[in-house]
């Protein structure tokens, strides 16, 4: 598949999600009407990420209500935390429901019930109810907000970066970052307002006071593990350049030796360059979780990449020790097993001990 065949499959892809998350119907404009194109079960999820914890127990029509006068009340104080695309997206929906390009940056307002994308007749419209397009209009306009949005967008951006670095850590740990880089001083009421308010409006990590943690994550018992097992360390203190990157970024693929396992499944000519994004994807999280070497094996084998002989094992294995031994744990809070001295490095995994790796003989062309 040649790179124009590889764009146009995406973009069919890219719409078909779109017709997917919006309302097959002509587009509606008050906050009422919109609400009531979604399901129950919609509404319900809207409705706790709101704090309305017992809209199951309500008929449709009150959770619609309620959710009314929710949405209508969150909305001043929620726009000053947006981000810039965000605010700048609204803004263009208000004056212009047709515009398309507006619909990718504000997904994640869609989820909370602030934006609805309507389809019809071919064409997609997404909408801001004139109830919440009339207060946002009337904030975004306000200069004296844009200090406190670009603060918030500040703190945003460290809290996104330590979330990438550290997969869960406790907000206190976002204060000592923030103001060990910062002149204007972040106090914990401000800190704890700022997560409160944040878990609602992004999708990347979820609050659990006190403790901020990756999406990655589904329930507490899963990240209460990785604290446990992390128990012992201490946290890793990131350089300015490291939180203006994973600010930016999910993961590091400047890494030399992401580079260089990037390069090897590339030459190899066994996968096409969206496969190899979604393998080295996986492989990424896989080290950051502290994932055995042999289940990365395996999982590269199961994506359809075929190994020769033991030279060619041994050759990807070397690649994905060097990889996973220049990453950024989650268990290590955020260090890498090369920047720690021998007597602390990483526990050796019992089912697989001295790094000895298991060779799928299953697997390998004979």
């Amino acid at each position: 598949m040649d790179k124009n065949d590889m764009e146009e499959k995406l973009k069919k892809e890219l719409r078909n999600i779109r017709i997917q998350l919006s309302i097959k119907k002509k587009p509606l404009y008050s906050l009422k009407e919109c609400l009531a194109c979604y399901s129950k079960e919609k509404l319900i999820d809207i409705a706790y990420i709101h704090g309305i914890y017992q809209a199951y127990l309500q008929k449709k029509a009150d959770i619609i209500r309620l959710l009314e006068e929710k949405l209508i009340s969150n909305i001043t104080n929620d726009s000053l935390f947006m981000s810039d695309l965000e605010r700048e997206a609204l803004a263009q929906i208000a004056i212009d429901a047709c515009n398309e390009t507006c619909i990718d940056t504000s997904i994640a307002l869609q989820n909370i019930g602030y934006v609805y994308l309507f389809y019809n007749n071919d064409c997609f419209y997404p909408v801001l109810p004139v109830e919440i397009a009339e207060i946002f209009m009337t904030l975004y306009n306000e200069e004296s907000n844009k200090e406190v949005v670009k603060r918030n967008n500040d703190i945003f951006r460290f809290s996104k970066a330590l979330t990438e670095i550290y997969g869960v850590y406790e907000v206190d740990q976002l204060i000592l970052i923030w103001n060990k880089y910062n002149g204007t001083k972040l106090e914990m009421t401000e800190a704890y307002e700022h997560m409160n308010t944040m878990s609602r409006l992004q999708m990347l990590y979820w609050w659990d006071e006190p403790y901020v943690v990756s999406a990655y994550f589904e329930d507490e018992d899963q990240y209460q593990d990785l604290l446990i097992d992390s128990s012992d360390r201490k946290y890793y203190i990131p350089t300015i350049d490291e939180i203006n990157y994973y600010a930016e970024n999910d993961f590091d693929e400047e890494n030399i030796y992401y580079v260089k396992l990037q390069n090897y499944f590339t030459k190899r000519n066994q996968l096409d360059e969206v496969e190899i994004d979604d393998l080295m994807f996986s492989i990424q999280m896989s080290c950051v979780m502290d994932v055995p070497i042999k289940e990365i094996l395996d999982e590269v084998i199961n994506y359809g990449c075929s190994l020769d002989d033991l030279n060619d094992v041994n050759r990807l294995v070397n690649l994905i020790v060097e990889f996973t031994n220049n990453t950024r744990k989650w268990i290590l809070k955020g260090h890498k097993p090369v920047e720690l001295k021998r007597d602390d490095s990483l526990p050796t995994n019992k089912k697989y001990s001295n790094n000895i790796v298991p060779f799928p003989n299953n697997k390998v062309k004979k």
